[in-house]
């Protein structure tokens, strides 16, 4: 399994690597270079599926915060690419539940997990109009990575038919993971801009022993231009 993890991570990084390269085999002539920070906040969320556990389906979405830097080459008025290094708090909220012999199920305890996770990608952005507010659209691949630390001790907590809560721990989970992010926003005076993003993880945080999880985000941020807000000065 430690093998499987071990390629799972050098594809994720590897992909991105080849990406964020891409751009640079073009001519840079005319070309012009934006550099800012983006904050924001997200709502994350886990899927857990087995078939050895009494496991399926969504967790419960936990907030967490995102930050990050970005630099973008704009290759025209409409199209630019933009290269992203940031950490963001992910994680989901595990909201266990009992079945009575009455056929009635009733809450248990809620168990939260917190991923301390930086982030590495690149995003394609398409700008439209011709005005102080401009809409624009973003696709982009991005690694996100959790240290072991973090990750390498996760236990996996379920109840089980007699209404008994079961923690197994020693599972191999993958510490990078290769994500797809759309988005949409509008950019005031190419200064500000806000924006609602969805991302999807491509491969799992977990596939071992039966188990699967991969996760998922939806994310608002305020991002800032640094170098459009200098030239106000």
């Amino acid at each position: 399994m430690n093998h499987k993890r071990g390629r799972t991570s050098k594809l994720a990084l590897g992909v991105v690597f080849l990406v964020f390269f891409l751009p640079f085999h073009k001519s840079t002539t005319a070309q012009s270079f934006d550099y800012g920070i983006e904050v924001g906040v997200g709502a994350f969320n886990e899927k857990w599926t087995s078939d050895m556990f009494p496991l399926k389906g969504w967790g419960k979405d936990k907030a967490g915060l995102t930050v990050s830097i970005f630099g973008a080459i704009k290759h025209s008025s409409n199209f630019s690419t933009k290269f992203e290094l940031g950490y963001m708090n992910k994680g989901y909220i595990n909201e266990l539940s009992f079945e009575m012999l009455d056929g009635t199920i009733e809450k248990g305890p809620s168990f939260r997990t917190d991923l301390k996770t930086f982030k590495l990608g690149i995003v394609e952005r398409i700008t439209f109009l011709k005005s102080s507010f401009r809409p624009f659209v973003d696709v982009g691949l991005n690694v996100q990575y959790v240290p072991n630390d973090e990750i390498g001790n996760r236990p996996l907590i379920f109840v089980d038919k007699e209404a008994k809560i079961n923690i197994f721990g020693g599972h191999t989970w993958n510490p990078a993971t290769l994500n797809g992010n759309i988005g949409i926003g509008v950019i005031y005076n190419e200064l500000i801009y806000i924006k609602i993003e969805y991302n999807q993880a491509f491969t799992k945080l977990l596939d071992d022993k039966g188990i699967e999880v991969i996760d998922r985000a939806f994310m608002g941020s305020v991002g800032i231009n640094i170098n459009e807000l200098v030239r106000l000065f």
